[in-house]
């Protein structure tokens, strides 16, 4: 009886080590059958197609940002040398295809005037055609960096202006201050050089809260010079004020 049952057991192990033998290599058959059925199937033409429609639907970060150059350069076929890739019209650093590709505006200088101010900003300077004889306006300066007010009694910023040739005919310097509880405050228009372009002084003599506004025109050999760094200076005796500045440059169109 127990020599009996010893050799069921051998036989039902026989049987397993050969159903595993069998087993393995059929295993890795069927495996590498199924995977030479993937790469057959990669081959065939409606597996070829639907691969290049995907890769055209979602082109390659490299190509996309690529696009994005080429397109801008679509949307602004006029602008002539300021399309030029290399070039670095807001004096930023970084050239207008660089600023393109990562998404910033070419003619603006975001960290002095502010990513909110330069976002609503032209993205490029509007063309001269016809060698500068049609009219513009362009927003030169919002106080300060961009924002429509400027908090507190003293405060300065400094802007670049886009070359522009010819120069613009004139500056409209206009401001407006708010809720002043001061006696008089001083505004500076200054060059590179930290030399006076511009100047106005106000005795307000108002003990409580008040307001004053006013605008002054640069034109004639007033003007200031394109392409170049400006600072906008305020100083004051109020310990607060809410202050608006904007100066426009107009140019009229000749024949």
């Amino acid at each position: 009886m127990a020599a009996s049952l010893q050799s069921r057991v051998q036989l039902l192990a026989i049987l397993a080590i050969a159903f595993i033998l069998v087993s393995v290599p059929l295993f890795y058959q069927v495996r590498a059958d199924a995977s030479e059925s993937r790469e057959t199937a990669k081959s065939t033409f409606l597996s070829k197609l639907f691969r290049n429609v995907a890769k055209d639907l979602n082109p390659p970060e490299d190509l996309q940002v690529e696009d994005a150059w080429e397109q801008w350069q679509q949307d602004h076929p006029d602008c002539g040398p300021e399309c030029d890739p290399a070039a670095d019209p807001d004096g930023d650093g970084m050239s207008n295809k660089d600023e393109v590709e990562q998404g910033r505006n070419p003619n603006c200088n975001e960290e002095k005037e502010g990513k909110e101010y330069c976002a609503g900003q032209p993205q490029q300077p509007p063309p001269d055609p016809d060698n500068g004889t049609q009219a513009r306006q362009d927003i030169l300066f919002i106080a300060p960096n961009g924002n429509t007010s400027a908090e507190g009694g003293s405060w300065r910023d400094t802007f670049t202006v886009a070359s522009v040739q010819p120069n613009y005919d004139r500056w409209t310097i206009s401001w407006r201050v708010d809720n002043f509880q001061g006696l008089n405050y001083d505004l500076r228009l200054l060059d590179a050089d930290g030399q006076v372009v511009w100047s106005a002084s106000r005795n307000v003599q108002f003990p409580v809260a008040t307001s004053d506004e006013d605008a002054a025109t640069l034109d004639g050999t007033r003007v200031p010079p394109s392409g170049a760094d400006y600072t906008f200076d305020v100083a004051s005796s109020a310990f607060q004020a809410s202050w608006h500045v904007q100066i426009v440059g107009e140019r009229d169109a000749s024949a």
